[in-house]
């Protein structure tokens, strides 16, 4: 009766298992999630799979009106991400996109870079320009990346935005 129940176990969790690979990815932001979609070429009441996400090395979500990034960590193959022209200010979760190598972050709500921390080896581009940032002193301590930051008006002010 053990085995009975073992392979019947074993195969209820191999259904499960295939079908959940085929199922769409949820995301929190419907602006993210349209523009894996354009990416990808689906349409909208097309599912994004997991199996899609792990394909995409670059994404261009610019202009989307962002202020919520956590979803590009579904995302984990990105090498370079165009996130301009949003309205970003928090931009932790690119820290856990191991292999990114290029990212726009112009034209945002960055005050701080300090919560830019990447685990990329290589050397990194960062686009920080027109964001509201003052402090570069985050750079002084990193030692096992090189950084490019790049964007002509690094800061802007309230009365200039």
């Amino acid at each position: 009766m053990k085995i009975i129940n073992r392979i019947i176990a074993s195969t209820i969790f191999v259904i499960v298992a295939s079908h959940a690979a085929g199922q769409g990815a949820v995301f929190h932001s419907a602006e993210i999630e349209a523009g894996v979609k354009k990416h990808i070429g689906l349409v909208e009441g097309d599912n994004v799979t997991v199996e899609q996400l792990d394909t995409i090395t670059t994404l261009n979500l610019s202009g989307l009106g962002l202020t919520d990034i956590q979803d590009v960590r579904m995302v984990p193959n990105l090498q370079t991400i165009d996130l301009s022209y949003n309205e970003i200010d928090d931009v932790s979760p690119l820290a856990q996109l191991e292999f990114l190598k290029e990212v726009n972050l112009s034209h945002n709500m960055l005050k701080s870079i300090n919560m830019l921390t990447f685990t990329s080896s290589d050397e990194m581009i960062v686009d920080v320009g027109f964001n509201y940032i003052s402090d570069f002193s985050c750079f002084n301590t990193l030692t096992s990346c090189v950084f490019i930051i790049k964007g002509a008006g690094l800061q802007k002010t309230i009365e200039n935005n």
